[in-house]
């Protein structure tokens, strides 16, 4: 069967599976058309491959984790004046209506999330964007997530695969806006605490689905002019 196409658009600055070209008649070649060919998972029709891609790699909430380090004091500052700390990025993924913000959900977390473009080449093909339109994300500070793009940690095409992305500050529209500048997606949604004020661990239980303007900028619409929709989540 044909394969998928979900990939992301090669680029010369950073190497990929699909910048590396083989001969048609070499035994990378012949691995790709055997795997297609022979493999009961890829002889499934398109259609049911996407139904099982989507449910093994989509339905969580990747939350983003910057773990600053506090030995080293020696800050780097950005353009607006904000400093940055040195330190690392991680990631816990948390069933989908399980709120990432509140201590009592750790528990329910794994570390990571599954990959299959690593498997093979059809699969590159058709899973690399796909954790990151099917799944939500989540940072536990925005400007963190903002500082994750601008390192270009993910390529145009994986932010634009996102579809959705938690937040319980509204204040931080500006880091947001320039972390997917530019970036046109028509159905982006951002999910956020409308109980401002309150501690994150409160004001998470209850979370609205906000519609962005399908705009070159991501700019999040008015939501005493929009009708609100509640997401139920799981209370434990």
């Amino acid at each position: 069967m044909p394969p998928i196409r979900t990939e992301p658009k090669a680029k010369r600055s950073r190497g990929t599976i699909l910048t590396k070209k083989i001969a048609n008649r070499s035994e990378q070649a012949k691995i790709y058309a055997r795997n297609a060919a022979e493999s009961p998972l890829l002889r499934l029709p398109a259609e049911i491959r996407l139904m099982i891609w989507k449910y093994a790699l989509g339905g969580n909430t990747i939350m983003m984790n910057f773990t600053a380090r506090h030995h080293n004091l020696s800050f780097s500052a950005d353009e607006e004046g904000g400093f940055f700390p040195p330190g690392r990025f991680s990631c816990l993924t948390f069933p989908d209506r399980i709120s990432p913000f509140l201590k009592s959900s750790v528990g329910k977390a794994s570390k990571g999330f599954t990959l299959l473009n690593n498997v093979c080449r059809q699969l590159y093909k058709e899973t690399a964007l796909l954790p990151y339109e099917l799944n939500s994300w989540a940072c536990n500070d925005d400007k963190f997530f903002l500082r994750y793009v601008r390192e270009k940690r993910l390529l145009p095409d994986q932010r634009r695969a996102i579809k959705r992305y938690h937040t319980t500050r509204e204040c931080y529209r500006s880091f947001l806006n320039e972390a997917f500048l530019r970036l046109k997606t028509k159905d982006r949604k951002i999910v956020y605490s409308y109980s401002w004020g309150l501690t994150a661990e409160r004001s998470s239980m209850e979370l609205y689905t906000v519609q962005c303007r399908p705009t070159p900028i991501w700019t999040l619409t008015d939501t005493r002019h929009l009708k609100r929709e509640r997401i139920q989540y799981y209370r434990h």
